[in-house]
C-alpha cells in the first residue's frame, strides 16, 4: 500500500490505513496504537520539516510490518536518537517514534530522508 500526503487533512486517512495494516498483521491493539503514533509523528515531521509532502509505503516481510515514510527533508543523524530536553516546547517527535517502535531504520541522503518503522508481529522483537 502506498499513500502520498501533503496536507494535515491527509493525516487522518494515513492513520486509518496504518491502524488497519497493524490489525491485519495481528498486532495487539496497544501495538497498533504505538505504530499509529510513530507513523503519525513521522508524517507530521514530513509536512513541517521535510518539504511539505511525503509518501508512506506499508508492507509485511515475514514477522515484520514495515511502514516507510519518505520525504525531501534533511535531518542530522544525531537528531534522530537524541533524548528531548524536558523543558523544550518541541522536539520530541523522533524520540517518540524511536520509543514506540520495535526497530527503526533511517537513510539520510541528498534527496531526503527515508525512515522505516518496523513492528514485529506477536511481539517477537520487543
Amino acid at each position: 500500500m502506498r499513500i502520498t500526503f501533503d496536507t494535515h487533512a491527509d493525516l487522518a486517512g494515513l492513520r486509518r490505513a496504518v491502524r488497519e495494516a497493524g490489525r491485519d498483521a495481528d498486532l495487539s491493539e496497544d501495538r497498533v496504537d504505538d505504530l499509529g503514533l510513530a507513523v503519525s509523528e513521522l508524517a507530521t515531521n514530513s509536512l513541517q520539516h521535510g518539504g511539505g509532502t511525503g509518501q508512506l509505503t506499508i508492507w509485511q516481510v515475514g514477522p515484520q510490518l514495515v511502514c516507510e515514510v519518505r520525504d525531501s527533508g534533511h535531518m542530522q543523524a544525531s537528531a534522530a536518537s537524541a533524548a528531548p530536553d524536558p523543558l523544550a516546547e518541541r522536539g520530541r517527535g523522533l524520540w517518540i517514534v524511536d520509543q514506540a517502535s520495535d526497530e527503526i531504520r533511517r537513510e539520510l541522503g541528498r534527496d531526503g530522508t527515508i525512515t522505516q518503522v518496523i513492528m514485529y508481529r506477536h511481539g517477537e522483537r520487543r
